[in-house]
């Protein structure tokens, strides 16, 4: 399919050295589409039979059988990921076991000490996967389709699945190698919340070592910039070796290096620049799994500035000689070639000198703090919150790709409808919408001709998430000449969801009028008629009522209130047959065939952010508690199914979920998600329990960090059943003398809200203001405020058992009201 062309395997750097042309690529597309349809398991079951291996046939059997019938067994673009796993797997395994006399990245470092908390067997494993410590931050220029990778130790990947750089220093007989001395390097944001990821290495009293990571356009070329600072804080002189080691690897997999020469202080990797040192190093070398990692074995990589590798396994390292007087420091600044902004190259680099690197940098700073400024602000008295929140929202933009937001920045470095309509809404609520613009465009471009969006074959999901995720953005901007150019595409997709559903309504079962068996959201198990995918399409039907009432679509009209109304009952009574059957006549099971698991937790996103369940649902409760009971630990969730791991989205939904009950149980999991988040506010998609650290997909991962601003913007200002509510998510203990809370450019379906709150001499005062464009509905607003500190009055009236609602009246306006003496 032509919308999976820049998302197929071929474009990863790890295969081309095996696939060199169309024809293989286009190939491999067919093949996964023969794929598809093959009876697979009944091929197998053949080749078994006729080959006396019949005793493996169950183990077909079983896995064809696991979930519900399905025309797709697996999603076949997920066999591209499976591939890459599987060979870098390999390829780790082989070369990392048979070289053990290198330096490896720091995580190999880690899984392989049998003395470390992290350490993990090969053995009948086979492929050796970063399942201890698969975390990276991830830097990016705004608007740029390029982003690099750092890792908790400063060593930088310039793109997926490619080599790295790291430095080190050799002091006094003493070797400072990153990967070696991990527990001595701590690592912060420039300025607490720009991407300039800084890395310092507390590894000697006599100097201070630290590393400055930053992308940047000079010369219109994408460039990231490294720079060393080495200050002498003893007071005598030292002489020390400060190197640069270009690495056959990176966070995840070998970064295969066949091809490595130094000429002219550029270093060109696999035939393509790659570094460039400003300043020229005393001596340079390169070396193999023959002779060994270069910075162990210096004196023989010297000099030897040229080497080929078949197996890929090279290294190169650039010293200097320092000698530092007292309080003396030097800079070494090496530059990485990332992109180009203009089609002819600077092949030479002339013109990259520090003064343009040094004015490049200046201009990138004021980019980011105008960012910063712009959209969604806030200031609220947890900085702790705060802070997150705006190094989260400078983060973002690594998730942005111009045509489609991306999952993450490595492994997951492709087109997700699920993942970008999280990371959309995220856009929206931070009061960016013309990033998300673009997005839905190329949504429209992906339709198929049945009328459905689908991003990987077998997950129903996505046509439900187009809906929700074009209307929320055309309700939010109030542009309905946008929603007359769409409209054609959304209705067609209608269309799609009510023929799938025919399918399922030719019999009478469990899951009558529901979609067919899918993979769904991928950690929910097996195929399944998952809630998940019913709950986004029922939401896309719901925002279509809204459509096509505002575009007198009359005919539509009564169709779209005719499916909603049936699909509702369907589901409703799937609902009711899971409780039943699976769920004690309480609880919700994620779909009708299920028992309670932790794949249940998918569908509290019918009550948020989705909006088409109350929050009063009888199995809306119960089912948190279960989830709170079997699935919370270290005060995060662990998801059992395929993650297997605590997942900070997963953790955010529950915590949207806890925060429209009013349950003051979110406080912890905001707690837990707080202090478990790298220094540079990233989180991985799920993370081990024992070592923290990542353990599976990206190690940076987008939905993870969209939830988390959709989280704090819930806290502040959110929809509810046609009403806006401010301050839901504010901490009684906050309301005292001296409160000071301001909330500018929300974006909400009715307007961009502003409003402050202040208490002086024990008197608050809401001052609020929402300005609508002519697209924009009226709406009740309400602020909600702790019952324990204030009177009720004929004003207000009760939201929860803790909450009293004070009505906020016409477009603006201010309410003074007295604290209640204690």
């Amino acid at each position: 399919m032509d919308k999976n062309k820049n998302n197929s395997i071929f474009n990863l750097p790890i295969s081309m050295s095996f696939i060199k042309n169309s024809i293989l690529k286009e190939s491999f597309n067919v093949i996964s589409s023969i794929f598809q349809r093959l009876p697979i398991p009944n091929l197998l079951s053949y080749y078994l039979k006729k080959t006396n291996r019949d005793y493996l046939l169950p183990f077909v059997n079983g896995l064809a059988n696991i979930g519900r019938p399905s025309n797709v067994l697996f999603p076949p673009e997920l066999l591209e990921q499976a591939l890459s796993l599987v060979l870098s797997g390999l390829n780790n395994t082989m070369a990392i076991q048979s070289n053990l006399h290198w330096v490896w990245p720091y995580w190999v470092e880690k899984q392989h000490d049998p003395d470390a908390p992290e350490f993990v067997p090969t053995g009948v494993n086979v492929i050796t996967i970063n399942l201890t410590s698969r975390n990276w931050t991830s830097i990016s220029l705004i608007n740029s389709r390029h982003e690099c990778m750092v890792d908790p130790v400063g060593m930088l990947t310039l793109f997926p699945f490619s080599w790295s750089i790291f430095p080190y220093i050799l002091f006094e007989e003493q070797k400072y190698i990153p990967p070696l001395i991990y527990k001595n390097v701590k690592q912060e944001l420039f300025n607490g919340t720009l991407p300039q990821v800084i890395t310092k290495y507390d590894v000697n009293p006599e100097f201070k070592w630290t590393s400055e990571i930053e992308i940047l356009e000079a010369m219109e070329e994408e460039l990231a910039i490294v720079i060393n600072t080495i200050e002498n804080i003893s007071d005598r002189n030292i002489s020390l070796v400060f190197g640069i080691s270009i690495r056959p690897y990176n966070s995840l997999t070998i970064g295969h290096i066949n091809n490595l020469k130094f000429k002219n202080n550029l270093w060109r990797v696999n035939g393509k620049p790659g570094i460039l040192l400003l300043t020229s190093p005393d001596h340079t070398g390169t070396s193999d799994r023959f002779l060994g990692d270069p910075i162990l074995t210096r004196e023989e990589a010297q000099n030897l500035n040229s080497r080929k590798s078949k197996s890929g396994i090279i290294g190169g390292i650039s010293e200097y000689i320092m000698s530092l007087r007292p309080k003396e420091k030097k800079k070494i600044v090496i530059v990485g070639v990332i992109g180009k902004r203009k089609p002819v190259p600077n092949r030479k680099f002339k013109h990259i000198t520090l003064d343009v690197i040094n004015k490049a940098k200046d201009e990138n700073i004021k980019k980011w703090l105008d960012w910063e400024a712009a959209g969604l602000t806030l200031t609220i008295p947890d900085k702790r919150v705060e802070k997150a929140f705006y190094a989260i929202k400078n983060h973002l933009t690594v998730f942005d790709d111009k045509d489609y937001f991306t999952a993450g920045t490595f492994v997951y470095h492709t087109y997700w409808i699920r993942d970008g309509s999280f990371i959309a809404l995220a856009y929206e609520n931070l009061g960016m919408p013309e990033y998300v613009i673009p997005k839905l465009r190329y949504f429209m471009k992906q339709q198929n001709k049945d009328g459905s969006f689908i991003s990987q074959n077998g997950e129903w999901d996505g046509t439900g998430q187009v809906i929700f995720t074009t209307l929320n953005h055309i309700r939010r901007s109030g542009n309905l000449e946008m929603l007359n150019e769409f409209y054609p595409n959304l209705i067609r997709g209608v269309r799609w969801i009510e023929t799938f559903r025919i399918t399922t309504k030719l019999s009478i079962s469990p899951h009558f009028g529901m979609l067919p068996a899918g993979m769904s959201a991928e950690h929910f198990g097996p195929n399944d008629h998952y809630f998940w995918d019913n709950f986004w399409s029922l939401s896309g039907i719901k925002l279509m009522l809204w459509a096509a009432q505002k575009l007198k679509q009359t005919k539509d009209l009564e169709w779209l209130i005719e499916l909603y109304e049936d699909y509702h009952d369907d589901i409703n009574s799937a609902i009711a047959y899971a409780m039943r059957h699976g769920g004690n006549g309480e609880v919700l099971p994620c779909s009708p065939y299920r028992l309670m698991d932790s794949a249940s937790v998918g569908n509290l996103i019918a009550v948020t952010p989705l909006d088409i369940y109350d929050n009063e649902e009888t199995w809306l409760l119960p089912t948190v508690d279960f989830l709170w009971e079997h699935n919370i630990r270290e005060g995060l969730f662990f998801q059992k199914i395929i993650h297997t791991g605590l997942n900070v989205y997963l953790s955010l939904q529950l915590a949207k979920t806890l925060l429209i009950l009013d349950d003051k149980r979110w406080q912890i999991l905001i707690e837990a998600i707080l202090n478990i988040a790298s220094s540079t506010y990233t989180w991985p998609e799920a993370i081990n329990p024992r070592t923290k650290g990542g353990c599976m997909g990206d190690g940076d991962h987008g939905w993870a960090a969209s939830e988390f601003i959709n989280f704090v913007r819930d806290m502040c200002v959110v929809e509810r059943n046609g009403e806006l509510f401010f301050g839901i998510g504010f901490y009684d203990e906050w309301y005292k003398d001296g409160l000071n809370i301001e909330i500018n450019n929300a974006s909400t379906f009715y307007g961009i809200v502003n409003y402050s709150i202040k208490i002086i001499d024990k008197e608050l005062s809401i001052c609020w203001s929402i300005k609508r464009k002519s697209g924009h509905e009226h709406c009740l607003m309400f602020f909600l405020l702790p019952k324990s500190l204030f009177n009720v009055n004929n004003t207000s009236d009760s939201f929860s058992l803790n909450k009293t609602k004070i009505t906020l009246i016409g477009d603006e306006g201010k309410i003074i009201l007295k604290i209640k003496e204690s």
